[in-house]
């Protein structure tokens, strides 16, 4: 789609149709989408953005008003207004144009809807050539305007969502009243449907559906073990299958949970930095390179990172594992079932090296020299072949930095026993 106006206006009914000029010029209603010929006067000094309200817990859309509709639109708000009177429901729809990748075509450009207000035809004005109206927030911040002196109360140990009635009128949207105090990005056990997917071998649903289908998400509600504040992280907790995780406490302090692969969804494993380099979003695909570009795009085109996110498909669940005072500094379990040692573990394909095997690895390279024993004690569903291998540098901020830079050739010796004679 070419590049076209950054923003279109759209009047809609209660019944979603577009009301516009038809062929022969009169104003009538279609299901095909009619854009405005004409912005509402005073649109350039408008301010439509979507703030964070803490009061509310969520996103909540701000909009100046009045406006005033010229020519085409000052011709529909009048026929409505005459035609229906002031209680017609009738809705002003704004749509932000947006550059968007589709698979197979390239980038393009879409609209997308920013904003939806009810015209409030009790302020119909006519004056001229212009028809004023104020504009009503529409769903769930308009009814929390309209009662926002009125004290409600409901139960908050819900498990899940809790469903509001406010003076008789039930809001359609479900609000989460969980505090999770910037800590967005949830890290599940496997939910009850998982085994069942698996003996029919079936996949599960993708990590897009996960984060957007209804029945994915309610098969998930309830599961949670763990909350992260960065969605990046948890990507590279999926990826890697297990790992450490600290934990705010009620009381303010910390604890270090260790958090074992429990199971995935079966669906294949698509790498975020080969997505980003085929659309020559980067250059450098490591994961400081990777987190760089997002740390840069997230607040311009928080889209595109989203679509990174949702490249790939598979899924990991976890447990939490209990840490008893022996092996409390040890690494997490690999697929051996034995603790990481940090330098001495290398994950491998499982079909190709036995786990337990001592392989002799040795790889120089820009980031580090490597000439080391280590054993065969993990897995990945990444790690495909003979010569291949994941390097367990360990845990923390550091180790964390050196892994996602660990990119270079190797090779490997793996130590049989000989044979007897």
């Amino acid at each position: 789609m070419p590049q076209g106006p950054e923003y279109l206006f759209f009047i809609q009914t209660a019944d979603h149709r577009f009301w516009g000029r038809d062929s022969a010029g009169r104003i009538a209603p279609s299901v095909d989408p009619y854009p405005l010929q004409f912005s509402p006067d005073g649109w350039q000094g408008m301010s439509v953005k979507n703030v964070r309200n803490p009061r509310y817990w969520g996103l909540d859309r701000s909009v100046s008003v009045p406006l005033s509709f010229v020519e085409d639109g000052a011709e529909i708000v009048k026929y409505i207004f005459i035609t229906q009177g002031p209680e017609a429901p009738v809705f002003l729809s704004i749509a932000k144009q947006e550059l968007d990748y589709e698979a197979g075509v390239g980038y393009q450009f879409w609209h997308r809807l920013i904003y939806r207000g009810e015209i409030d035809l009790w302020t119909y004005n006519h004056a001229g050539a212009k028809v004023t109206c104020n504009l009503l927030e529409d769903g769930l911040p308009k009814y929390l305007r309209a009662n926002d002196n009125t004290a409600y109360e409901f139960t908050m140990d819900a498990p899940g969502t809790v469903l509001v009635e406010m003076d008789g009128i039930k809001l359609r949207e479900r609000i989460n009243y969980r505090d999770l105090s910037g800590f967005e990005v949830a890290l599940y056990a496997p939910p009850e449907g998982l085994a069942e997917a698996r003996r029919s071998g079936r996949p599960w649903f993708s990590r897009q559906e996960i984060d957007t289908n209804p029945q994915a998400r309610e098969a998930l509600r309830g599961r949670e073990v763990a909350w992260l504040a960065d969605p990046i992280d948890a990507l590279v907790l999926h990826i890697q299958g297990s790992g450490r995780v600290r934990m705010a406490q009620p009381d303010g302090t910390t604890r270090v949970v260790r958090l074992a692969f429990a199971g995935s969804n079966e669906q294949p494993y698509q790498s975020v930095g080969r997505w980003l380099l085929d659309r020559g979003l980067i250059r450098d695909a490591s994961w400081p390179g990777i987190k760089a570009w997002i740390n840069s795009t997230q607040t311009s085109n928080p889209r595109v990172v989203q679509d990174m996110l949702w490249s790939n498909p598979r899924y990991v669940f976890f447990r939490e594992e209990v840490r008893t005072a022996v092996d409390a500094d040890l690494g997490p379990r690999g697929a051996q079932g034995v603790p990481l040692t940090a330098g001495r573990s290398i994950a491998v394909d499982k079909d190709s090296i036995p786990y337990g095997t001592p392989v002799w690895l040795a790889s120089a390279g820009p980031n580090a020299n490597l000439q080391r024993l280590v054993f065969a004690q993990d897995t990945g569903s990444a790690i495909v072949g003979a010569v291949r291998a994941d390097y367990f540098a360990g845990t923390g901020a550091e180790a964390g930095d050196f892994a996602g830079r660990m990119k270079q050739g190797l090779r490997l010796w793996v130590l049989w026993p000989r044979s007897p004679r």
